[in-house]
């Protein structure tokens, strides 16, 4: 049974702000959504990508684009999910924006990507891994304040053709060592399973980390993989189980 005031009771529980945005698929949710919105939860754009209407995907690129560029956070309502002509924009979204969750409501698969604008810094980890992966890049912004944002940019490598699927979590701690922020994902969403990985291929791998208000830094950036099936970590060469990335500073 369809409630139109459920997605914006979702995105309200989520944490949704007025300066994000919510991206719909089907003109009537959004109609719905409009009605139940309030000051308290972001403005609203279209992305067209289920009948009876199904736009170009250079018209909804175009659009954003623009959106991405004055929000920091863009949550999408996809009224069935990734199937049909929704798959375009869910692999634009994960190609050009920073995934941090995707929760199922229904029949609405609700993502939040985050636009990753901030000054960046890149380090050259070389981590490997004993089953066979590699980290050979890394990008991120430094700062972030609380209830800002950290993402992250990943790039993998494989020494040997890899038989399993793996899942890569990346975590945020507090000085304490209490885990304050995570996204733990397939790479690239899902669509580079690595045991489709080719030697010698880079592997691109986006991560969006939402901090929580209140957050007091500094952060640890930490990187792992473990098991999709087992959820057991993968060891690396020098026996941990995941590497401090780097230190985020949080700015008050």
């Amino acid at each position: 049974q369809w409630e139109p005031w459920a997605d914006a009771h979702a995105l309200r529980a989520a944490g949704a702000r007025p300066d994000d945005i919510v991206v719909f698929n089907v003109l009537s949710l959004a109609g719905a959504y409009d009605i139940y919105r309030d000051p308290s939860l972001p403005p609203w754009t279209y992305a067209q990508r289920w009948d009876p209407v199904t736009e170009s995907m250079q018209r909804i690129e175009n659009r954003l684009t623009a959106a991405k560029a004055t929000h920091p956070r863009l949550w999408t309502v996809l009224y069935r999910g990734t199937a049909g002509p929704n798959t375009p924009l869910k692999t634009w979204l994960d190609r050009n924006l920073y995934p941090a969750s995707a929760v199922w409501r229904g029949d609405n698969l609700t993502l939040l990507h985050l636009t990753g604008d901030e000054p960046r810094t890149t380090l050259d980890p070389q981590a490997a891994w004993t089953t066979g992966p590699t980290l050979r890049d890394a990008s991120f912004n430094p700062t972030t304040q609380p209830g800002g944002t950290v993402t992250v940019d990943l790039k993998w490598d494989t020494l040997q053709p890899l038989a399993a699927d793996y899942s890569v979590f990346v975590h945020l701690y507090d000085a304490a060592g209490r885990l304050v922020a995570q996204h733990d994902s397939p790479p690239a969403a899902g669509a580079r399973p690595t045991s489709k990985w080719i030697p010698g291929r880079p592997t691109p791998d986006f991560h969006g980390l939402n901090v929580p208000t209140g957050t007091v830094g500094p952060l640890t950036l930490r990187v792992g993989l473990y098991e999709a099936a087992s959820g057991q970590r993968l060891p690396l060469t020098d026996g941990r189980d995941m590497i401090d990335l780097a230190t985020i500073d949080v700015v008050q």
